[in-house]
């Protein structure tokens, strides 16, 4: 790409001198217009506060200091006082935060006009009467009331600029008076009342004694084709940061490829392929200058073309990577899966050593097997079908974990199945062991004998003397 770059240079003395030509100037009074707006006297002014990029320049802060006689303060950081005005605004107004009580008073640097067309043709409104009804440096918190001497239908025009030109960057509100609706003091005369709400914004709040509605200063149409051409343009907008980057991809794309294959990929392309893929990026690199404002779809399908014929490269270097980077700790995990099935653990729950060693010597196999295709690879060029990839090892040690894990399931239920016999067994055998009570037989009363003699008494011993 061909560019020209400007630039140039300047002392601090010649720019001061510029500046003092009319800059400096026009500053000075600007200032002192400011204070004489504020109705304050300088020496009523306690701090002056500067922000922003040009009080930075020293010969700007002398003619601040001058006019204010006094030392500039640097407190705020220019890039957050804005934004801190408008929190510490929004907490004044806000009832759930109480902060220090202080008064902010904006005002108009304009004078508010009004524009009035009896009959409603606003066609007619550069030739609308004109009256004043707030003078510059007013307080927007000031009541706006305007008498006027107009019939019905009328239109009225409000703007801090020029209330005849509908374009003027000053309007504010337009509003039509459509009927008189009850009567009013004087007759012929409307009472108009506007204000500025609390974020600033002018609007006519009522017409004393009439109807009336407020006009768009675009129509509804207008408004509607607007919305549909930001939209429009936003999308299109979409489509071509799309477009960009992929074109930004596909020139990437192209320079990588071209490094690649006479780099890190030159093993894996066939030395017969070489010069043809060569001469493919070739023309592709050459599309690629020629059709640099085509379209995004044909981007996509172009790139797509290109990643398509290169996949094959790529997945045969990939496949090599991740042996280099896998292999090793791959066998590392076998021989420790090898020595699991060598060992009796609590994860056999007792299987017999020859069925454990069978897995072993399944792994062992497997390993010897993977070892030789890693000889046997050795001998092929790299740009050939690999014999095997480490997805393809990885599924069949996972087929390998996975019956060693189905046979330990299998003999754990063995182990609980026989622990619940041995238990059960146990308990059984507790139970035999226990004393048994004897059984006591018992018999039935004799009923009584209707005999009358007395029942014999045995003779008793005496105790000895």
């Amino acid at each position: 790409m061909e560019d020209n770059d400007l630039n140039g240079s300047i002392t601090r003395e010649e720019f001061e001198s510029l500046c003092k030509e009319e800059f400096l100037p026009n500053l000075t009074e600007m200032l002192m217009d400011c204070v004489n707006l504020c109705g304050k006297t300088v020496e009523e002014i306690s701090c002056v506060e500067i922000a922003g990029g040009v009080t930075r320049v020293p010969c700007v802060q002398q003619a601040i200091s001058s006019v204010f006689g006094s030392q500039l303060s640097r407190t705020l950081n220019s890039d957050e006082c804005i934004a801190r005005g408008c929190v510490l605004d929004a907490a004044m107004r806000s009832i759930s935060y109480r902060v220090r009580k202080y008064t902010v008073v904006e005002r108009i640097s304009r004078p508010l006009t009004l524009a009035y067309i009896p009959g409603g043709d606003i066609s007619q409104l550069a030739s609308a009467e004109i009256v004043e009804v707030l003078g510059s440096n007013s307080s927007k918190a000031t009541p706006i009331t305007a008498k006027l001497n107009v019939t019905v239908p009328a239109v009225v025009v409000a703007s801090l600029g020029n209330p005849r030109d509908p374009q003027d960057p000053h309007f504010l509100e337009a509003m039509e008076i459509v009927k008189q609706s009850s009567p009013t003091e004087a007759e012929g005369v409307i009472t108009i009342s506007a204000a500025f709400d609390e974020n600033g914004i002018f609007g006519f709040t009522g017409v004393e004694g009439h109807e009336s509605r407020v006009l768009q200063k675009n129509s509804l149409f207008d408004v509607a084709s607007y919305t549909q051409f930001e939209s429009d343009a936003a999308a299109q907008d979409s489509i071509e940061n799309e477009r960009l980057h992929t074109l930004n991809d596909f020139e990437t794309l192209i320079y990588q490829l071209k490094e690649r294959i006479q780099g890190s990929h030159r093993e894996f392309v066939s030395p017969d392929k070489v010069g043809a893929l060569d001469q493919e990026l070739n023309k592709w690199s050459d599309w690629f200058y020629e059709n640099y404002e085509a379209s995004l779809d044909t981007l996509k399908e172009s790139l797509s073309t290109v990643q398509s014929h290169w996949a094959p490269i790529e997945r045969l270097y990939n496949v090599h990577r991740a042996k280099e980077e896998e292999l090793e700790s791959f066998f590392a995990g076998l021989r420790g899966k090898y020595e699991l099935c060598c060992q009796d653990s609590p994860l056999w729950y007792g299987a017999a050593e020859s069925e454990r060693l069978e897995f072993a010597n399944r792994i062992l196999a497997f390993e010897k097997n993977v070892r030789q295709q890693v000889e046997d690879e050795k001998q092929i060029s790299r740009y050939e079908e690999p014999l095997f990839t480490m997805p393809q090892l990885h599924s069949e040690l996972r087929k390998i974990m996975s019956d060693i894990d189905e046979f330990c399931r299998r003999m754990r239920v063995q182990s609980e199945r026989r622990k619940e016999e041995e238990q059960a067994a146990a308990a059984a055998a507790a139970k035999a062991a226990e004393p048994q009570a004897e059984d006591v037989e018992m018999e039935a009363p004799q009923p009584e004998s209707a005999s009358t003699e007395p029942p014999s008494e045995e003779p008793s011993a005496e105790a000895p003397q």
